[in-house]
């Protein structure tokens, strides 16, 4: 069949594409990528294709909370695993300088004021612990699984989780460990969750910030958190004060300055209160 005008113009444009991504690839060319979060829309550019893009689904936002699904859109377009925590952190955006493919590459994140810390979903809330936004993001079920093995948590005991999302964690310990379980969490539809997650569990949600935890920590056997470098300083004096000899507390990513972990697992610290 005769291929028609725009047909071939079409053809045409696709081959440019594909050889300018070529080219860049021999010759080495520096790649930037941008991802604006604007409303309910990212705009997402490419300079290996000089193209822009508006991608409608895979961000929400209310009043008090904005996700934004990064780490697929990294894995769509790029088709690269990538860690965010590697990316440089700035007031309204992560930047990622490093190589991809044989190619320099730097990928940059731009996000409203107010998100100062993202991680795969990126979720922000109002309510913050600290001077920066605790992120939730959710712990794989088999590495919460393998974590409380671990540590040996047995039934009845006391197990609190320092900003417990949608109690997911808090179902395993209690359902497959027969652990009693507290959680705190301050953003309120998470919590909401939280509780109907767990409702007819022994488990209690507290709608409260974290730093009020001294009397549930002061009989906690194990106590789990995913927060922040910076936040796990300005809790490890309250932890320090109030857990009892033997305690067992795990954290995932961060550590304490100051403490050794008794051991670490992929990228989990566990710790043995002396």
């Amino acid at each position: 069949m005769e291929e028609n005008l725009i047909s071939r113009i079409l053809r045409e444009m696709r081959e440019g594409v594909e050889e300018r991504k070529g080219e860049s690839a021999r010759t080495g060319t520096a790649r930037t990528i941008t991802v604006t979060a604007e409303g309910t829309t990212l705009r997402y550019y490419d300079s290996a294709t000089r193209s822009e893009e508006i991608i409608t689904d895979h961000i929400t936002k209310t009043d008090n909370n904005y996700t934004a699904e990064f780490e697929w859109l990294l894995r769509d377009k790029l088709h690269a695993p990538f860690d965010l925590f590697a990316f440089e952190k700035y007031p309204t955006k992560l930047v990622y300088r490093g190589d991809l493919n044989g190619v320099p590459i730097t990928i940059t994140l731009k996000f409203p004021a107010g998100i100062t810390h993202c991680h795969y979903h990126v979720t922000w809330s109002g309510e913050c612990q600290d001077n920066e936004c605790v992120v939730y993001v959710p712990t794989p079920e088999d590495e919460i699984r393998t974590a409380l093995q671990k540590v040996n948590l047995k039934p009845g005991e006391i197990f609190v989780e320092l900003g417990c999302g949608d109690g997911r964690n808090l179902k395993i310990a209690a359902t497959e460990f027969g652990a009693k379980c507290i959680g705190y969490e301050l953003n309120h539809e998470r919590a909401e969750q939280a509780r109907e997650n767990t409702k007819g569990l022994p488990v209690t949600i507290k709608e409260e910030s974290f730093m009020n935890v001294a009397q549930d920590i002061a009989k906690a056997d194990c106590v789990y958190l995913y927060l922040l470098q910076s936040v796990n300083q300005i809790i490890k004096p309250l932890l320090e004060e109030n857990l009892k000899r033997g305690a067992r507390v795990i954290s995932r990513h961060f550590t304490f300055d100051g403490w050794t972990p008794d051991f670490e697992w992929n990228n989990i610290y566990f710790y043995h209160m002396h």
